[in-house]
């Protein structure tokens, strides 16, 4: 197995490939911030891969960029066949994608390697930190995903199995396609990007390969790229983009769980992406007017007008079915090499049960599958629930008793609400201990990454707990206050408590 330790940072070559499809405006000064780097000349090539461009790109870049090699495609490929092969042409041992809109500080490179080689053994693939063009907003600080292969661009945190931010050599699930860095053999040894995903979540997928094979990806926050959000991928419409996310999301969990897993974790997916296809075509589907005993069918024309977006998602099943004889070759390759459980690796995802769309109805449908299908029965030895237990100042004794009551069951965040020392973090023996205000954007976050919210009668007056479609226990009467859709409990010793931490959704009405 390749890795980066014993490689002197100033010997490696590097080859950086940007891929371009008719951005020549963007790819100026993306090329133009490159000239600036402080990494060695001489251990540097850059290659543009001109995806079939016809705003003059090949052309611009021979006039004003002579030192960057072009390998010019006749049609768009999608990024993932673009990246690929101007990763088989690269003469670096390592090679370093970037996007086209993308622009790079000057030390990013040396950062890039300095994230590697904190990883360890076997660590391969090195992440950037990626932020907004104006630097004020981070895009990408860190990765997650949930079971059903829909990767975030940051890492949970706070929690015991991550208290606090990932640093340098922190392991991450995947790093965005759009700048990181891989060793070049390793990269063509899995694979690369999977060229039947075209587009968006190759990464996700690259990187749960990468760590089933037996590899390392790794988070490198120093090494920094500006990013214009978007700008190549927004000239396609929101429908194409969400046909190639489902579908890949479904790809990456076929090709990468184990046997057993796959099946149901494939079955719920499925389910859910219909569940996503109805409900984002708004009133344009009444399900009264599917039940038999509905009423009178005035629709002549037997035709539903669904929103592109709601299409969107039954196309993505049909694209996977189109593809689905490359789709289980490369699932056979990838679980005959296989060298890391499932149980090795769920703990990368950080958002297990993260919902992948709004609402009540949404949530509950994705808790009747994980109960049917038993799927917490595959993550709950090695990524438990996440259970925030919330409390006011008064109460912290009382917090922490059932923080430590909890742990065994559930990883533990305690949080103190509107207390001193807020914003502070701390180690506590199996559970995290916050002192946060009721308005930090913070403790939003917590609440959004809990599998459950326990909570207090003295602190139940959150306005948020109100809004959230987390499940909620109180533990009190509930005669001062009362949050729909709360379970109420009568004391820490209730044993729906502990149900609650175990398995998602128990006992909320």
């Amino acid at each position: 197995m390749n890795g980066s330790s014993g490689e002197a940072t100033e010997m490696r070559s590097v080859s950086i490939v940007i891929p371009t499809f008719n951005g020549l405006a963007l790819l100026r000064e993306c090329l133009d911030a490159l000239r600036r780097l402080s990494y060695p000349r001489d251990r540097l090539e850059i290659t543009v891969v001109d995806n079939g461009s016809t705003d003059g790109t090949a052309q611009a870049l021979q006039r004003s960029y002579p030192s960057v090699k072009v390998v010019r495609l006749e049609t768009n490929t999608g990024f993932a066949t673009a990246c690929n092969r101007g990763a088989s042409e690269a003469a670096g041992a390592y090679v370093a994608f970037l996007n086209n809109d993308a622009v790079a500080d000057s030390g990013w490179i040396e950062s890039l390697f300095a994230g590697l080689d904190a990883g360890g053994a076997g660590a391969v693939c090195s992440a950037s930190m990626i932020r907004s063009k104006d630097g004020q907003e981070v895009e990408f600080s860190g990765a997650s995903s949930n079971l059903f292969g829909a990767g975030r661009p940051v890492s949970v945190w706070g929690w015991p199995d991550m208290p606090e931010p990932p640093k340098a050599g922190s392991s991450l699930l995947f790093a965005s396609g759009g700048a990181m860095l891989v060793h070049r053999s390793s990269f063509l040894k899995v694979g690369g990007f999977d060229p039947e995903f075209f587009a968006y979540f190759e990464d996700v997928d690259l990187g749960w390969r990468l760590w089933v094979l037996g590899y390392k990806v790794v988070y490198a926050p120093d090494a920094v790229v500006r990013h214009a959000g978007g700008a190549t991928g927004s000239r396609s419409g929101i429908h194409r983009r969400y046909t190639l996310w489902e579908c890949n999301s479904l790809a990456t969990i076929l090709k990468n769980y184990e046997e057993g897993s796959m099946e149901r974790v494939l079955s719920a997916a499925l389910l859910l992406q219909y569940k996503r296809a109805l409900m984002s075509a708004g009133d344009a589907v009444k399900s009264e007017e599917y039940a038999l005993a509905g009423p009178r069918d005035d629709n002549a024309a037997n035709v539903e007008r669904l929103p592109k977006v709601s299409v969107a998602h039954l196309a993505a099943i049909d694209r996977l079915l189109a593809r689905l004889p490359h789709f289980m070759e490369e699932r056979r390759r990838i679980q005959a090499a296989r060298l890391r459980s499932d149980t090795e690796i769920l703990p990368l995802l950080g958002g297990a049960w993260e919902p992948q769309f709004a609402g009540t109805e949404y949530a509950d449908a994705a808790r009747t599958l994980a109960s049917a299908l038993d799927l917490y029965g595959i993550t709950r030895e090695v990524a438990p629930n996440r259970v925030l237990v919330l409390v006011a100042p008064a109460e912290e004794g009382r917090g922490e008793a059932l923080a430590v009551r909890l742990k065994d069951d559930a990883l533990v965040a305690f949080a103190v609400i509107n207390g001193e020392q807020a914003g502070s973090v701390e180690r506590e023996d199996g559970y995290t201990r916050h002192r946060l205000q009721a308005e930090d954007p913070a403790l939003r976050t917590m609440v959004s990454q809990a599998d459950a919210v326990i909570i207090f009668e003295g602190a139940a007056q959150l306005q948020l707990l109100a809004e959230t479609d987390t499940p909620v226990a109180v533990i009190g009467t509930g005669g001062a206050v009362r949050l729909p859709r709360a379970l109420y409990v009568s004391d820490m010793g209730d044993a729906l408590l502990v149900g609650l931490c175990r398995t998602p959704g128990v006992g909320v009405a």
